[in-house]
């Protein structure tokens, strides 16, 4: 009887591998590059990917975020105070699709469009990291969201943001000529 047991327990373990081994071999692999392409389509569409960077909670008065808003036109670098976004400072840089495309691809690959969902399911950064920073990705094309998400840079705080941050965050402050000389004394 003991052998009998033993056995049917090893058919089983057996009917399961092959179930599993046949179920991995019938799924498709992700095509990156079809991903790719799909996301860089986005450049001839009227899309608009952006990066907004909030600095620790201070005074209404100290408090600043720098905003980089890319599309196939133009690039803008908004500075603003206090958390009601007082523009004060703002700038206009000119954008061809070609340079927008090879943005796309450039972000899609660092991980953009990665999502996870945030321990403790906050929508938001907001309070999560009081003296660092609050980055904020988003990607619209006409009225419809592409990528929402957020990361801080406080280590352990719960994220959205799946994706290589320093990459994401070096790649959109290069598409602003002279970036460091507008954020020099900006509180981020």
């Amino acid at each position: 009887m003991r052998y009998l047991l033993g056995f049917l327990v090893a058919l089983a373990l057996i009917i399961i591998a092959v179930v599993l081994i046949v179920n991995g071999i019938n799924q498709k692999p992700v095509n990156i590059a079809k991903q790719l392409n799909s996301f860089a389509s986005y450049a001839s569409t009227g899309s608009q990917a952006s990066l907004s960077i909030e600095g620790p909670i201070t005074a209404n008065q100290n408090h600043n975020k720098v905003i980089i808003t890319v599309n196939a036109s133009n690039v803008n670098l908004s500075i603003t105070q206090g958390y009601n976004d007082r523009i004060i400072n703002s700038q206009n840089f000119n954008n061809s699709e070609n340079s927008y495309l090879a943005f796309l691809k450039s972000i899609f690959i660092s991980g953009f469009t990665n999502k996870i969902k945030a321990n403790g399911n906050y929508n938001s950064p907001v309070g999560l990291c009081p003296s660092g920073d609050n980055y904020i990705f988003s990607m619209t094309n006409n009225l419809s969201t592409v990528v929402n998400s957020w990361e801080t840079s406080c280590v352990g705080s719960p994220h959205t943001f799946n994706g290589n941050l320093n990459s994401i965050l070096q790649l959109f402050e290069l598409q602003v000529p002279s970036y460091q000389n507008y954020v020099n004394n900006v509180n981020i």
